[in-house]
């Protein structure tokens, strides 16, 4: 129940039950909230939809689109306070996947399965979603800028290319040992907020 979750609010060692520690804040509350608050506003793919969407529809389908995704990290993120809680005893080998230690703890085996397949299906969702636009990026503002007069089969097999690439690169990087999942965000957080004036200034 709800007292798996407050058991462990505090985290494994017990030292962060105040919400507003400044410790806690500046060293990753900060940085988080304006990678979120810039990804959104630099990401291809959030224009793509914006731009593929009727006018008036377009606050409506966001904000709601942005509620419903909420349930997702607020839930995944209510897993991390119930593996913190020592008194469930929940063996979690590496704190990156303490929310999946805690599904392996508590549910039979079709239900990591479950769980397992339902998560490969949000990947499958992101990328697709990042192919189309990393693929609109090297066509539109790499190919066509360096070469303005371009068949459609030059366009497409460019496209094409981009979407290898991006692959590569993403493969390189799951690849490196021993990678934190915590520090690929904060890399990404860095690069968004580098992005964010230019992106509204444009």
């Amino acid at each position: 129940g709800f007292s798996s979750v407050l058991g462990g609010l505090g985290g494994m060692k017990g030292t962060f039950t105040n919400l507003f520690d400044p410790m806690v804040a500046w060293t990753f509350g900060v940085s988080i909230s304006i990678s979120l608050l810039s990804g959104i506003t630099i990401d291809q793919q959030q224009w793509q939809r914006a731009f593929s969407m009727k006018r008036d529809v377009v606050k409506r389908s966001f904000l709601l689109g942005g509620l419903l995704f909420a349930i997702v990290p607020i839930i995944l993120g209510l897993l991390g306070y119930v593996a913190a809680n020592q008194a469930l005893k929940v063996t979690v080998g590496q704190n990156q996947l303490a929310g999946f230690s805690v599904l392996v703890h508590f549910l039979p085996t079709i239900g990591v399965v479950a769980f397992t397949a339902m998560v490969l299906a949000g990947l499958t969702a992101a990328g697709s979603s990042a192919l189309s636009a990393v693929s609109s990026i090297g066509i539109t503002d790499i190919y066509k800028f360096l070469k303005p007069q371009s068949s459609d089969r030059d366009l497409l097999m460019a496209g094409r290319i981009s979407m290898v690439i991006l692959i590569l690169v993403g493969m390189g990087i799951a690849l490196i040992p021993n990678i934190q999942i915590l520090y690929l965000v904060l890399v990404v957080g860095v690069f968004r907020a580098a992005l964010f004036l230019p992106t509204i200034l444009s």
